[in-house]
């Protein structure tokens, strides 16, 4: 990411790094890690291997020749792009810890995919996951630039 923002920073221009995940935010732990391990438990075992097969071939044109998912695992992609591999599943104090920590090595952007999107991300579910972004955000404050948020398509 720093090469990238060096070479942005050169033409007058600002890189900015965005990650995809999916969020799983539930009053316990337990319960979002049952919620992914139900989701796993019940996917359709052969178009996630054929996804996976052919999202790894694609690593062939990379520099490595791996690729991004040359080591993603069954349960990785039964989410597409890895999207259980960001860590956004807990309690809303977990997610939004994990969102800082994203923010402190360089992440801008954090796009997020819900199970039932009308029924999570409803007004309340949003205004907590911000209040909760903003208060770990203290913490974030030595970051050179002053930590921004986007959730939900809102910014706070």
């Amino acid at each position: 990411m720093r090469a990238v923002r060096q070479q942005a920073a050169a033409h007058g221009r600002r890189g900015r790094f965005g990650i995809n995940g999916f969020a799983l935010v539930r009053d316990t732990e337990a319960e979002a890690v049952a919620v992914v391990d139900e989701i796993i438990a019940r996917a359709n075992v052969d178009k996630v291997n054929n996804f996976g097969e052919a999202v790894k071939q694609t690593g062939s044109a990379t520099a490595d020749k791996k690729g991004r998912w040359a080591d993603s695992e069954f349960k990785d992609l039964v989410q597409y792009n890895d999207g259980f591999r960001t860590g956004l599943i807990g309690t809303p104090e977990q997610v939004a810890e994990r969102i800082v920590e994203y923010k402190k090595v360089g992440i801008d952007l954090v796009l997020t995919g819900f199970l039932h999107v009308r029924e999570e991300v409803d007004e309340a579910t949003t205004d907590q996951l911000i209040t909760l972004t903003e208060r770990y955000c203290v913490i974030a404050q030595t970051l050179a630039s002053p930590p921004s948020l986007e959730v939900a398509g809102r910014r706070g």
